[in-house]
């Protein structure tokens, strides 16, 4: 029996939205440059 097992459906959805933050600041910069 993990813990780990109970925590890693929030860790990938906090993994995914990490991801998604992180896309769309690089698109923020981007038409920030423009």
């Amino acid at each position: 029996m993990h813990v780990l097992d109970d925590v890693a459906p929030d860790l990938e959805r906090l993994r995914l939205e990490l991801v998604l933050i992180q896309a769309l600041h690089e698109e923020a910069e981007r038409l920030a440059a423009d």
